[in-house]
């Protein structure tokens, strides 16, 4: 995993791209100009760049100039130099180019705060895969590079990613760390909705952390598979209320699940059984009403 040394360093790199950007958009003729020569200039400076090693400070020249598109290039062109970030043959380069790359894309969640945004450099870093992993369980665990609303959507574009990102989001449990950046990767596994992810999840329901309990028995809840059911049944028993409601929560999702599986029958008694002796008035009483109504209809 690439050290957050890497990650400052580049900053300045980074915010100067965005304070270009933004005299950029005070003026759509000079932006639009700009991104016609700067697509000219990146067939011609690349195809030379290519052929020839590169000094540090040729790295870090060509690395803005091709990021710049991100912001004021048509999608082609942002694909044409993306595609050309990732796959440049002098491996110091292409190192450097995909730090550069994905902390661009992290700065987009912080500096903006657009939804949009936010969609649109979940999308790169889906395009990215497997290599962006990293980063973003970087970015997630780090309190002084991330705020709630960041952290959940670097946990979102971990879920676009998909099955790629399931080992690396393991190890990263099994690590110390802040109990919300953990949350939001138990999360991302259910996100995925791949298979793989159970085993891990199953094993965080016997936590003795009550909110990695709960948010494993929300994640089985988005994966329908045979061996989550057991361990949802004994959480609809766990000590803490709100673990009780994810876990009736996440039964009532699988509704279809369980009625091929030939199960729903005796879940909807075991349901019914557990309302007895819960308050009206609790929300756990609430959801079971809710999962039975859902598992009856």
């Amino acid at each position: 995993m690439k050290t957050l040394s890497i990650f400052f360093m580049l900053m300045n790199i980074i915010l100067w791209g965005c304070s270009t950007t933004e005299n950029a958009t005070t003026d759509s003729n000079t932006s639009e100009n700009s991104s016609k020569n700067t697509s000219n200039t990146s067939e011609n400076s690349s195809e030379t760049k290519q052929n020839a090693p590169l000094v540090e400070a040729e790295v870090e020249q060509e690395m803005r100039r091709l990021l710049k598109l991100y912001d004021q290039g048509t999608p082609e062109e942002w694909a044409k130099a993306r595609t050309q970030l990732m796959n440049w043959p002098d491996e110091k380069y292409r190192t450097k180019a995909l730090d550069g790359l994905c902390l661009m894309l992290f700065n987009r969640f912080r500096i903006t705060g657009a939804v949009v945004t936010f969609q649109k450099a979940q999308q790169e870093f889906k395009i990215i895969g497997k290599q962006a992993v990293p980063y973003l369980i970087v970015f997630m665990s780090n309190p002084k590079m991330t705020d709630n609303v960041s952290r959940k959507y670097c946990g979102d574009a971990l879920a676009l990613i998909g099955k790629e990102a399931i080992p690396e989001i393991k190890e990263a449990l099994k690590k110390s760390g802040q109990a919300k950046y953990h949350y939001d990767l138990i999360v991302a596994l259910g996100e995925t909705q791949d298979k793989s992810a159970v085993p891990i999840l199953i094993e965080m329901t016997e936590e003795s952390d009550y909110g990695r309990r709960s948010y494993a028995a929300e994640s089985l809840g988005k994966i329908s598979e045979a061996e989550s059911i057991p361990p949802l049944l004994k959480l609809l028993n766990d000590e803490e209320e709100f673990v009780c409601v994810k876990a009736a929560k996440a039964l009532h999702s699988q509704k279809k699940f369980l009625k091929d599986s030939g199960q729903l029958s005796a879940i909807i008694q075991t349901l019914k059984n557990r309302k007895q002796g819960v308050s009206p008035e609790s929300d756990l009483y609430q959801e079971l009403n809710r999962t039975l109504r859902t598992l009856q209809s």
